[in-house]
């Protein structure tokens, strides 16, 4: 039993440092500008560590001003997947990610369609159409709605009131 037990632990913790490591090597490296600024912290000598920061520095401020390398805040991020969020993206956009879940707004106009179905334009612009056919009152110009994920890829709109209907983003 204690055989079994040690084996077992031993297995984890070969398992799991292992699966970290290639998760890590998996990410995309930094681009090399920021790669070379990252490695003079590897100087020792003072007056050669500050050349190297400087350079290094230097290399940077001309990658991000030729566009060669992209500096964003979270704020940023999380603008662009809020702008994206209900649109079909590429899976592979490392950079919006799928870290938005739910969006929330306020309805700036709202119309029925020739099928009945509610179509909405968001303060941001974001225009959603109801998808569901279920019938529904049409929401009022400055009503809060939070649209989100929901299960099997559908999304929600839950309107002031609880409504909750599936829309879809159409622009």
């Amino acid at each position: 039993m204690v055989r079994s037990c040690l084996s077992l632990a031993m297995t984890f913790a070969l398992l799991f440092p292992a699966a970290g490591f290639a998760a890590k090597r998996d990410a995309a490296p930094p681009p090399p500008a920021l790669r070379d600024l990252i490695a003079c912290r590897n100087e020792m000598d003072g007056t050669r560590r500050l050349a190297c920061f400087d350079r290094a520095s230097a290399a940077l401020q001309e990658a991000v001003a030729t566009e060669a390398v992209a500096v964003v805040d979270q704020k940023e991020v999380r603008a662009t997947r809020e702008a994206l969020f209900g649109l079909p993206t590429p899976r592979d956009v490392s950079l919006i990610g799928a870290g938005v879940s739910q969006i929330e707004s306020v309805v700036r106009e709202a119309t029925v369609n020739s099928d009945g179905a509610v179509v909405v334009t968001l303060e941001s612009g974001q225009i959603w159409a109801q998808v569901d056919g279920r019938g529904m009152r049409t929401p009022r110009r400055g009503e809060k709605v939070t649209i989100r994920r929901a299960t099997l890829g559908r999304l929600e709109a839950v309107f002031e009131g609880g409504t909750t209907r599936q829309f879809r983003r159409i622009q």
